[in-house]
């Protein structure tokens, strides 16, 4: 089954029987019977809510999972009764792509700059890196974007007059 975008999944205007989300994990919460997942895949800011329930088959590796594992999660997309969020997975099948080690350093609380530099491989999974990296892509696509417009009303002729005024032709 192939993935789907979380920026997709949150913008849905109706539930979906079958979903299939690759991100990484951002914060892992238990409650009795069920644990919460917050996963998040890089293509928005917002993390989407994943329930796994202990009926997984392997719900005691999921209660183990650390903030930084890569996951594969499949299951259904409802309506989420909580107030933050109005989408939520419940999972039908977690797949551990990759264990995250006990001595990750990216949390969920904010990190310094100076910090965040010791560890550059790590800074695009930030907020602050996304966030700065989109501002950038869209400064330069509209500034591409405004050359290739004056260029082309250059080539059908809107600015003839004027620059024959001018002395260019």
């Amino acid at each position: 089954m192939k993935h789907t975008k979380i920026i997709h999944l949150l913008a849905s205007q109706q539930s979906v029987d079958r979903v299939s989300v690759k991100g990484w994990l951002r914060t892992r919460r238990d409650s009795k019977g069920f644990s919460f997942l917050e996963v998040n895949d890089g293509s928005c800011l917002r993390n989407i809510q994943v329930i796994a329930d202990e009926n997984l088959g392997n719900y005691p590796t999921v209660k183990q999972l650390l903030t930084g594992s890569a996951l594969a999660v499949s299951g259904k997309l409802v309506a989420s009764s909580g107030s933050n969020q109005s989408w939520e997975i419940q999972a039908q099948e977690i797949a551990v792509i990759s264990s995250a080690p006990d001595s990750y350093p990216l949390q969920k609380k904010r990190h310094s700059d100076e910090f965040l530099r010791t560890i550059a491989h790590l800074r695009p999974r930030t907020n602050k890196d996304r966030n700065v990296s989109g501002m950038r892509r869209r400064t330069c696509w509209f500034s591409v974007s405004s050359v290739q417009w004056s260029v082309k009303i250059r080539r059908c002729g809107a600015f003839s007059a004027v620059d024959s005024c001018r002395g260019r032709s």
